[in-house]
This record gives structure tokens, sequence and C-alpha cells, in this order.
């Protein structure tokens, strides 16, 4: 009984000891499982912060890519714009009838500006002319387009910019015929700063008189080239260097979806007049 009794203690001592053994033993198995689940996890959110900010700088590369043709696009749109006001501005000047209408639509229809200058309303001519002295504008409307019309609208100034030649017409432009576009603060000076320069000048953004339609209105912005004419020199006031200007009115949206044909960047943008504040002129 004794050598069982001991038999049986041995048992007993060495399952304890066993037990023992086995008790030192759990807490590196289960430390050990747990480091390496936090060893990959820790390479894992390193590899996910690499991936991330690998994506990020991509992004930002492709993003400042698609910005940098966007903004090209569109400034070598207006350059083209501004060059065919210039070429419009030369052939009226050496033209010996600047102001008849079928000259102007000839020169206008041989460029093709409808279809080669996208984004563009049109090309017209603003005569520079005392206030009083109206009526030869308003002859020029009759004679050329067969509209009856007074040089509007009536104000103090003491100079007038009517719009007396705009192609092509249709609805928006006529209505804009007639127009004295220095009786709008913007217009003026932006059309006083064309003169003092000599060099072509754009307005801030500004609410174009072809904006007839309440439910579509656009931003617009307006280009001035100077232009004088000797051949007629006479008709005009002494007051001023030019004669008058050869504008194109650009209804802002219009010019951006042309500049980005079929929205191809798929990306947002807004286009803003730093000049006069921030104003927005497309988004």
């Amino acid at each position: 009984f004794i050598v069982g009794g001991f038999a049986v203690s041995n048992d007993i001592a060495a399952c304890a000891c066993s037990a023992t053994f086995l008790k030192k033993e759990t807490p590196m198995k289960r430390i050990l499982p747990v480091a390496v689940l936090l060893g990959v996890a820790a390479v894992g959110a390193a590899m996910t912060m690499f991936v991330n900010a690998a994506s990020h700088r991509a992004s930002q590369t492709r993003f400042d890519l698609i910005a940098t043709e966007a903004a090209s696009r569109l400034s070598q749109r207006i350059d083209q714009h501004i060059l065919l006001l210039k070429a419009t501005a030369a052939d009226m000047m050496t033209s010996t009838r600047p102001l008849d209408r079928n000259d102007f639509k000839s020169f206008f229809e041989a460029v093709d500006v409808v279809n080669n200058y996208p984004g563009i309303l049109g090309i017209g001519f603003a005569l520079v002319t005392d206030k009083g002295n109206e009526a030869f504008a308003e002859s020029l409307l009759r004679e050329n387009y067969g509209i009856d019309r007074n040089v509007w609208p009536q104000l103090g100034n003491s100079l007038r910019t009517p719009i007396v030649l705009l192609e092509p017409q249709n609805e928006r432009n006529t209505a804009a015929m007639g127009f004295d576009m220095f009786s709008q603060s913007s217009r003026n000076e932006t059309m006083r700063l064309a003169m003092s320069s000599s060099e072509p000048a754009a307005s801030p953004p500004v609410e174009l008189v072809q904006e007839i339609k309440a439910d579509k209105k656009q931003a617009g912005f307006l280009v001035y080239v100077p232009v004088r004419l000797p051949a007629i020199s006479g008709k005009f006031s002494r007051e001023t260097l030019a004669q008058g200007f050869v504008y194109a009115p650009f209804r802002a949206g219009d010019l951006h979806l042309a500049a980005f044909p079929g929205s191809a960047t798929q990306t947002a943008y807004q286009t803003v007049d730093l000049a006069s504040g921030g104003k927005i002129l497309a988004q």
C-alpha cells in the first residue's frame, strides 16, 4: 500500500510536475502569436500608409497635369481670339469702307469665325462719338441692318460708344445693337485702358446685353482692341485717341466648353478674375 501509495503519490507528483511545466509554458505560447500578430499588423499598417501616400502623390501629380493642361487650353483659346480681333482691326484700318456691313461681314465669314473660333459670341465694332452726335451711329444701324433704334441707354456721359457693327446677326446680337458700352462703369474703364495703352484689354466679369434669356444666363467678359479709322476720321470725336473698338463678347461658360470639348478631363473647375477681387467667371 505504501509502495502503491508512493506510486500513487509519485504519479500525482509527476502529474503535478507536468502540470507545473505546462503552466510555465502557456504564457509564452500565448505571447508569441500575439507578438507575431502585432508585428504583421504593424507591417500591414506601414504598407497601407506607404500605398496611400504613393496613391496620394500619384493623384496629386495627375491633378496638377490636368489643371496645367486645362489652364493652357483656355489661355491658348483666348490668345487665338485676341489675334482674331487684331486681324479684324487691321482689316478695318486698311479698308476704304470700314463701317460698311458687307465688308465687315465678308471678313468675318472669310475666317469662318463660327466654326474656327468656338466660344465667342461674335465680333463687333463700337463707334466713339460725342454726346449729341449719335445720329451718325443711328444711321449706320439703319443702313447696315435695317434697325431703327436710338443709341441706348440715355445717360449723361460726354462720350458715347454705341455698337454699330456685330456679326453674326442672331437674336442675341441683334438685341445688343446700339448699346452704349461707355454707359457701364467696368466696360468704360476697360475701354479707356485700351485707348491709353493702345493694347487689347479685357473687362472684369459682366452681364452681357446678349443675355436675354433669364433662365440661361452666364457670366461674361469683353475684349477690346482700339482702332483708328483715318479714312473717315473727320466724323469722329477729337477728344480721344481712338475712333472705335473692335471687340468680342464672351460667354464664359461657352468658352470653357469650347476649350474642354466633351468634358474630357472629367474634372470640376472654377475660373475667377483675380483683378476684380476673385469674381467667378465659370465653374
